[in-house]
């Protein structure tokens, strides 16, 4: 329906999925098989939205990284892409207050259709606090690196998430931390051996309007994944997959 819209209008139209955990509304498996969508939330400020999940359910990183597995290892579709977003329904008083979460696009300009048009590419970042001086993403090349604008005395450690290849059928080989990296300059390329990474970098500081206890100031890059994507054959009848 968005789509039909979006040729109807001649104006782009950026759908997403929000807060997939709130009520346990949906699971990975589900996000990674609507191929049709290519964002979601992957930070919601609203405190009821389960952001870490719980003993029976994965948190909302965890199914970014099971959604992107899937889909690259058994669907041949492209990945996810993480969005932040406040979710404010009040701002004066309450629980549910802007500034919690939001993104930062490289466009040209501020019309709606370059934001998304650069969305679309993956030229953005999503933020709960953290910001960026620069940052050159290169899907074609697989390489990745960014510079932290650093506040004060503030610290910060990045961690290179992603999935190796060959172990997809291994819920605890998904979503590996694949580096590390303290300060505020990184830089990482994808390895031979690697379906995709992403980044996640973490403050030191507390976040100053937490929408979950402990909570810190983090920043999420998005996904790059190894060229091109082969859909895996489908057997023929009487043949093992």
């Amino acid at each position: 329906a968005a789509k039909e819209q979006e040729k109807r209008l001649g104006q782009l139209i950026l759908a997403h999925l929000n807060h997939p955990n709130f009520g346990w509304g949906i699971t990975a498996e589900d996000l990674a098989h609507v191929i049709e969508e290519q964002f979601f939330e992957v930070y919601n400020g609203h405190p009821s939205v389960r952001q870490l999940g719980d003993a029976k359910h994965p948190g909302i990183e965890k199914m970014w990284d099971l959604a992107n597995t899937i889909r690259l290892a058994e669907l041949g579709a492209e990945p996810l892409f993480g969005i932040a977003s406040d979710d404010s329904h009040q701002y004066h008083g309450g629980d549910v207050k802007p500034g919690r979460g939001w993104v930062m696009v490289r466009a040209p300009s501020l019309s709606a259709n370059n934001i998304v048009k650069a969305m679309r590419k993956g030229d953005f970042y999503s933020s709960s606090g953290i910001t960026l001086k620069a940052l050159e993403r290169n899907q074609k090349k697989g390489t990745l690196s960014f510079r932290i604008q650093g506040a004060g005395n503030e610290k910060y450690t990045t961690r290179i998430i992603g999935t190796r290849r060959g172990q997809h059928s291994d819920p605890a080989k998904i979503g590996e931390v694949l580096a590390t990296f303290t300060g505020t300059s990184v830089s990482y390329s994808l390895k031979d051996n690697e379906l995709y990474f992403r980044a996640i970098i973490t403050s030191d500081k507390a976040h100053p309007l937490p929408s979950f206890a402990k909570q810190q100031k983090q920043a999420w890059i998005q996904p790059l994944w190894a060229l091109p994507i082969s859909k895996p054959k489908t057997p023929k009848a009487g043949q093992t997959p």
